[in-house]
């Protein structure tokens, strides 16, 4: 899992924030999954205790069509572009 330190700028991505409570086990397992493929730079996941937050870019659609089951169940994905 790549650490991003300082301010990146880049109109390709866009932040989330989704709330740990909302996932299930195999949920944030898959999310770790798919971050870690590491296929685009701008990807980037952070896991705080409640939290599941990071950059995700815009051409991902793998991770995309992950987060657009998740708002299927009704699981809430802020998104900041």
């Amino acid at each position: 899992m790549k650490i991003r330190n300082g301010f990146v700028s880049n109109s390709s991505s866009t932040s989330f924030v989704i709330d740990k409570d909302d996932l299930t086990e195999f949920d944030m397992s898959k999310l770790k999954e798919l971050f870690n493929k590491e296929i685009y730079d701008d990807n980037v996941l952070y896991e705080s205790k409640n939290h599941f937050h990071g950059d995700l870019s815009l051409h991902d659609e793998e991770i995309r069509s992950f987060f657009k089951k998740l708002r299927a169940r009704g699981i809430e994905i802020d998104e900041d572009e």
